[in-house]
This record gives structure tokens, C-alpha cells and sequence, in this order.
């Protein structure tokens, strides 16, 4: 369940894109029922010329993912080509805005709350039953364990995972065109395997990349500057690796 249905009662939710920085911000306005209001939180970047759509970690991926996505396809009519997260520690710090943000169109600040008399609630007895906790899965003794198999041989890496890692989901399948390169096995790699990740695509370290972006001002005027975000460099370009330029 995203971020945006699972809070009730609902609360107006909106996207904003700063043509500054490239940093897309989530709002949440309140209505008369639940008048709280949250500050302008930012959630991920986008290069409008490159199509790349960066969340600052990866739980914004996991939770906003699909709400960012359709904002951005049904209000902007935007599209992204790729989708990654930052690698760092924590969350991907962004640069700070040379204006302030204001919520987007549309989006209006609730009236304050009427003060609500004081409820007093009596407390009932409730019986609770202690459940036994649930066996923790056996540990695998992988003191023979082989090397992963070649990702193009599926049916062995397949089988590899299932008899040395069982509680890793199966890999993803690979594209024709992108190889071990298709995002969905670079993510799972990653997050499961994170040696072998670094050794397959030859991870170097994180870093500063400097890209030139084009924004529109508010004069209508296309204006480049450019803009460092931290990434994680490698000798083979993935959805979540740059090659050093």
C-alpha cells in the first residue's frame, strides 16, 4: 500500500518539479476533517533531457514509486526512461532552492480546526494470547557453496539460489537487449549480492558527477547550468552505476 492510501482520512497530495535543481517534492495538504499539513519533502530527481528519475534512497522508490509515476505521466506528461536510487548512506543530500517551494496549483491550505471538546474513552479489558514465536529458517552451511553461475545460464542460477540462498527471491529475467544490464537483475543483484555486484560491474566508489541541465525560467527562456549530484561510479554503466567521464 503506497504512502498516499494508507492515511485516512485523506489529505490532498501533490508533486512539484523545481526547474533549479531538478528535485521533485511532495505536498500534503490537510481538509477541514484532518487539517495537518506537512512541510515540502523531497523525494527523488529528474533530468528532463535524459530521462533519468533518481530517488534519494531507496525506500522513496519503494513507497512513492508508483504515485511519482503517474503524477508525472497524467499532470506533466512526462516519461521515465530510467529509474534508480542513491547508493550513499542514509538519504541523498540535495542542493538548496534559490526560491522558496510553494505548493502546486490547485492545492489550497485547509481553514484552521475548530477546538474539539476533550472525549473520555473507558478503557476495556481485552484478552490477549501469546503466540509461540515462528522457527527461524535453518542456516545453510555453504562451506562448499560453488561461485554464482554465469547470469546467461538462468536454469543453473536459478537452481544455485535455490540451494544456497533460499530465501532469495529467483533472479529476474534478462532482456535481450540490456543483457546483465536489464534494471530489474541489477537491483536484485545489488540489493542480494552486493559482492558479486561490485566484481560484475567493477564498482570503484561513490563520487561527485557534474551534468549540465536545461530548466525553463519564468520568462519562458531555456537556461543551462550545471548541477552536482552524488553517484556511484563504476567501469560498467547500470540503472544505479556512471562510468567516469
Amino acid at each position: 500500500m503506497s504512502e498516499e492510501t494508507k492515511k485516512e482520512p485523506p489529505r490532498k497530495v501533490g508533486y512539484y518539479h523545481s526547474p533549479h535543481t531538478n528535485v521533485i517534492y511532495r505536498f500534503v495538504l490537510g481538509d477541514e476533517r484532518n487539517p495537518e499539513q506537512e512541510l515540502p519533502k523531497p523525494l527523488a530527481t529528474f533530468n528532463r533531457d535524459t530521462g533519468v528519475l533518481t530517488y534519494l534512497c531507496e525506500d522513496y522508490r519503494m513507497r512513492f514509486h508508483s504515485p511519482v509515476m503517474n503524477f508525472m505521466r497524467k499532470k506533466w506528461s512526462w516519461e521515465a526512461k530510467e529509474v534508480t536510487f542513491w547508493q550513499g548512506d542514509g538519504i541523498m543530500p540535495v542542493p538548496a532552492e534559490p526560491e522558496p517551494i510553494e505548493p502546486p496549483a490547485g492545492m489550497k491550505a485547509p481553514p484552521p480546526p475548530e477546538p474539539e471538546q476533550p472525549k473520555i474513552e473507558i478503557l476495556q479489558p481485552v484478552q490477549v494470547s501469546l503466540e509461540p514465536e515462528k522457527p527461524k529458517e535453518p542456516e545453510v552451511d555453504r562451506s562448499a557453496m560453488p561461485p554464482m553461475p554465469d547470469s546467461n545460464n538462468r536454469n543453473a542460477l536459478v537452481e544455485w539460489v535455490k540451494r544456497w540462498w533460499p530465501s532469495v527471491p529467483q533472479p529476474p529475467m534478462l532482456s535481450p537487449d540490456d543483457g546483465d544490464k536489464t534494471p530489474e537483475f541489477v537491483n536484485w543483484i545489488s540489493l542480494y549480492f552486493p559482492a558479486e555486484f561490485r566484481e560484475r560491474y567493477g564498482v570503484e566508489g561513490e563520487g561527485d558527477l557534474v551534468e549540465t541541465v536545461r530548466y525553463l525560467d519564468r520568462e519562458g527562456v531555456w537556461r543551462s547550468k550545471k548541477v552536482t549530484r552524488r553517484v556511484l561510479f563504476a567501469k560498467r554503466k547500470t540503472c544505479i552505476t556512471e562510468k567516469r567521464q
